[in-house]
């Protein structure tokens, strides 16, 4: 086994309230990697949901919602943008993705 957290539920509920995650749904399918291009962020994880909807996962304290919406915007139309609350499951799920890398 390999531990990916050592904390408490505090610890874990204070990362939780610092990951942001916006979901955007575009007009058309773009991929992963021209998001990436267009972002151009290092901690932004990118997950395509739907055929032409993705999210956009990052720590709050490096990376700000503005940012991430003024570069998409100035490469793609939007369809939708909703700013969620990341629960901590969320928070669990992308440790173990992290991990995995």
């Amino acid at each position: 086994g390999e531990i990916i957290f050592d904390g408490s539920i505090v610890d874990l509920k204070i990362q939780s309230n610092s990951m942001g995650e916006l979901k955007v749904d575009f007009p058309m399918e773009i991929s992963q990697d021209k998001i990436r291009e267009c972002i151009g962020k290092e901690g932004v994880t990118i997950r395509k949901i739907g055929e032409k909807t993705y999210t956009l996962n990052f720590d709050k304290t490096k990376v700000k919602y503005n940012e991430l919406i003024s570069k998409i915007t100035q490469h793609y139309d939007i369809l939708d943008l909703r700013m969620l609350d990341v629960s901590i499951d969320k928070v669990v799920q992308c440790m173990y993705e992290k991990a995995r890398c």
